[in-house]
């Protein structure tokens, strides 16, 4: 009897120790679910940073951003820019985009304090609806000589093109700029 309720025993310790195939494919949509928000938060920032340089001449007008109308106010406190793709257009890059997204930056990127908020408005990415705040905050120079940065995302949803389903996100990161800084070449930098 004492065999019996050992191998019993046993036999429900590993199974209860075993991830059941249906934990693997939460973990799997989990991560399926972040690089989606990921994508989407990014393409913002990146459309952003290519705005900026094109304003200032490091780099001549975005296929990206030729169907969009591009507001930038440099003269406000603090500074504003306004993308908006209106009904929708589809750029060099193959992705589709509508609406509006809002930034405000209170100094440059590169600058010690800066903040750097986005806000998608009504704003769609290849059909999923983005919402939620993006803020990027310069903390200065580390202890390495690097720039770094905290990222937030706050009350991000991401809603399916077809409505059925969405994506809740929050997001705290540290971005620590690496290679690249002393350039004004986007492509050779590295956090």
């Amino acid at each position: 009897m004492k065999k019996l309720i050992l191998a019993l025993l046993v036999i429900s310790l590993i199974s209860a120790c075993r991830k059941s195939v249906r934990d693997e494919d939460k973990d799997t949509k989990a991560a399926e679910d972040m690089a989606l928000a990921d994508i989407c938060f990014n393409d913002a920032s990146n459309l952003l940073t290519e705005v900026m340089e094109t304003e200032s001449g490091l780099r001549a007008a975005n296929l990206n951003l030729a169907c969009a109308n591009v507001i930038v106010d440099t003269l406000s406190f603090p500074m504003t820019v306004q993308i908006d793709f209106g009904t929708g257009c589809t750029g060099s890059d193959g992705r589709t985009r509508k609406g509006i997204i809002n930034a405000t930056f209170t100094g440059k990127y590169r600058d010690s304090l800066t903040v750097v908020t986005i806000t998608p408005s009504n704003y769609y990415l290849n059909d999923y609806k983005i919402e939620g705040t993006k803020t990027v905050t310069n903390k200065g120079y580390n202890s390495d000589g690097n720039l770094w940065y905290t990222v937030n995302i706050t009350n991000a949803v991401i809603t399916s093109p077809d409505g059925t389903w969405n994506v809740t996100f929050e997001s705290d990161r540290i971005r620590e700029w690496i290679v690249g800084e002393s350039t004004a070449v986007l492509s050779d930098d590295v956090y």
